[in-house]
């Protein structure tokens, strides 16, 4: 939660942006713009458009983190996943359903990579119920014409298998269903694990997207509710990057050219804003937004710094995990080198890129002042199946459970009074065990060190894993 001040002082700005019309407007910088729609999705969707991929990602990350529904519409590469393919043509039905979501984010080569048309979505997309009637066999040939393959049990994303009246379909995205028919008639559908392909939550409805690519005749402007505005996160930087992604491609038969994009957005959209970056020279909406200067790499100067930019501002300091967050409100007690920082505010809060705010405020991303930045934020990995998860193991492998720390592999087997679930066993330090269920084996990953030899094993149930991942 954004401490106050700091909220009604972005609020303050973002309401410049609250026009109708097409309107360029600067400078801004770093995650201004995400704050801001933030608070213009009171009044209407927005679709957030990015220069790049990764930008692209992080947005969605802050916009999660800000408790605003938001989707990802991601970029075809040049190898075509399946769930990219899937990924988008759902967020096309989302959008033309009443689930629509507040916010969709593109970077401008999504956007600009045609899509179907409005009254094609129906023939790549089912919506599939609890009570419905449906033709098992017609599902079935939906299926493998939407390129999904037949398997006698599923283990990877697109595809299904199907033993008497039970469907089972792992999703282009990876998710994994059972579908239970009564005649032609679906009785249940639930998710199901996609380690045991045990089937555990019920829901009431499953969205199933092509895996293919089908014939292509507008862009996702086309699908988005005219009451939308977009925003265009550093117009000349997506400018740039739109015209060369349209002078690169070997064949643009499929993509629309950054003009005719923004006419389509122009012609469709109740707003379109046009953020431009520093200097933002003869924008018609003024908006007081500097880049955030750059801290020492030094820690010990960075607090300095830290420390007089709280002297005259109220300054946000994001820290990605509560850990962290306790960690630094510590360096704020007596005696610390954060003690004199009286208007520093420090909360759990994931921001990208900071910024100044006026004279008054300042949005500080943690990983900023300590120059720890993490690799990008991708569409949603598929999920592993166990065998997929512990199969490159051998008995005595050094690996690292994600909460516990480094431990030794001991191999997979099924525990007395514990069913049927096959359990990882680990050996962590002075030969204590701990008995992983193999549906949780996604936790357990392969050592991988900075030196030759082995590893000193953690200690099960000590501190020394946890602090390893503190701030300084």
């Amino acid at each position: 939660m954004i401490t106050t001040r700091v909220q009604d002082a972005i609020e303050e700005v973002a309401s410049l942006l609250k026009v109708d019309g097409c309107i360029s407007a600067g400078s801004t910088s770093g995650s201004f713009a995400c704050f801001a729609s933030s608070f213009l999705v009171r009044n209407k969707g927005v679709l957030f458009v990015t220069a790049h991929h990764d930008d692209a990602d992080e947005t969605v990350a802050m916009f999660h983190d800000l408790g605003i529904e938001v989707e990802l519409f991601p970029a075809l590469e040049s190898e075509v996943a399946k769930e990219l393919v899937a990924t988008r043509f759902a967020v096309l039905e989302h959008l033309a359903a009443s689930d629509s979501p507040r916010v969709v984010v593109a970077s401008i080569a999504a956007l600009m990579q045609m899509t179907p048309s409005p009254s094609q979505v129906k023939e790549v997309v089912l919506r599939i119920g609890v009570g419905e009637t449906w033709s098992l066999s017609e599902l079935q040939q939906w299926l493998v014409d939407a390129g999904f393959e037949r398997r006698e049990s599923i283990e990877d994303q697109a595809q299904f298998a199907i033993r008497g009246g039970i469907l089972d379909i792992a999703t282009a995205a990876g998710e994994f269903f059972r579908l239970d028919f009564f005649g032609d008639t679906i009785e249940s559908i639930n998710e199901v694990d996609p380690v045991s392909l045990g089937s555990d939550l019920a829901i009431d409805e499953i969205i199933l997207a092509s895996a293919k690519r089908t014939s292509v005749s507008g862009t996702i402007v086309d699908h988005i509710p005219h009451s939308w505005s977009v925003i265009l996160d550093d117009i000349e930087e997506i400018t740039q990057q739109a015209n060369s992604y349209f002078g690169r491609v070997p064949d643009a038969s499929e993509l629309s050219h950054i003009d005719d994009t923004q006419a389509a957005m122009v012609k469709k959209l109740s707003s379109v804003l046009a953020l431009s970056g520093p200097p933002a020279d003869g924008v018609e909406v003024a908006l007081p937004v500097t880049a955030l200067p750059l801290f020492s790499t030094v820690v010990s100067e960075a607090y300095l710094e830290l420390v007089a930019l709280s002297e005259h501002r109220e300054v946000l300091l994001a820290c990605r995990t509560s850990g962290e967050a306790q960690r630094m409100r510590e360096l704020m007690e007596a005696g610390q080198p954060l003690a004199s920082a009286k208007n520093l505010h420090i909360e759990e809060q994931f921001v990208h890129r900071g910024f100044l705010l006026s004279e008054h405020v300042a949005v500080v991303p943690s990983h900023e002042v300590f120059h720890r930045y993490e690799v990008r934020r991708g569409v949603r990995a598929k999920q592993k199946t166990m065998r997929q998860a512990i199969a490159h193991f051998d008995f005595d492998d050094i690996v690292v459970h994600r909460d516990y720390g480094i431990a030794r592999y001991l191999g997979l087997k099924i525990l007395d009074g514990r069913g049927e679930i096959e359990h990882i066993t680990l050996e962590f330090a002075s030969h204590r065990l701990l008995h992983v269920p193999a549906t949780h084996a996604n936790l357990v990953q392969r050592y991988v060190g900075a030196f030759k030899g082995k590893p000193e094993l953690s200690a099960l149930g000590g501190t020394k894993w946890a602090k390893s991942f503190e701030v300084p």
